[in-house]
């Protein structure tokens, strides 16, 4: 439940932000360690007769080692003119990308796969006592493996479909990782359906 509200507040926040023209004032990195870094750089922009200055990168928290975040501050140089993304209700709140936070995607991903795996074992077990013969059983497990199968990528694609949707490229690799994982994990139930019946023959 906990991933679910903050996706759905995460996005309910981040879809009313609206686009609006921004001069770069400065543009450095700040930060340190090893991979706690992250991209300064000073917007103004105005609004509504208001002059306003913001200096986040994202909307969300990035961070990334020194390298690639001084490759990005390169990208700004001062005087240059962009679009920032900004809150109307609350101006001050502005940033250059608007990203969502990939966490709550995961733990909702996870919550997918137990419930999956949950039903498909509850089922699994009721088909195996409730067979009234071989034929009867590698037909009831077969189905039992497509349902688990298909209730996990369905949810997995509800999920990350969400995220892919929303969230402007470049994808972090770890999206592409999770994608990966659940599409080829979602295949689990069924596999073991269709190995179980060979391998018992029945």
């Amino acid at each position: 439940m906990w991933s679910g509200d903050t996706i759905f507040e995460q996005h309910r926040r981040l879809v009313n932000y609206s686009k609006i023209r921004a001069e770069v004032i400065e543009s450095k990195v700040a930060g340190s360690g090893d991979q706690s870094y992250r991209p300064a750089i000073t917007l103004r922009y105005e609004w509504q007769e208001g002059l306003y200055r913001s200096n986040r990168y994202s909307t969300s928290h990035v961070s990334m080692s020194q390298s690639e975040a001084q490759r990005i501050a390169d990208d700004y140089r001062p005087g240059m003119v962009v679009f920032v993304y900004f809150d109307p209700t609350n101006p001050s709140d502005a940033a250059l990308r608007k990203d969502y936070l990939l966490n709550p995607y995961l733990l909702s991903l996870s919550g997918v796969a137990m419930l999956a795996l949950a039903f498909w074992g509850m089922r699994w077990r009721w088909a195996v006592k409730r067979a009234k013969g071989p034929v009867t059983l590698r037909r009831s497990l077969m189905l039992v493996g497509m349902a688990a199968t298909v209730l996990w990528e369905s949810g997995a694609a509800l999920v990350l479909g969400h995220y892919f949707l929303h969230q402007p490229a470049p994808f972090p690799l770890s999206a592409w990782v999770a994608a990966a994982i659940a599409g080829l994990g979602g295949l689990i139930p069924l596999g073991y359906a269709v190995s179980a019946t060979v391998r018992k023959k029945l």
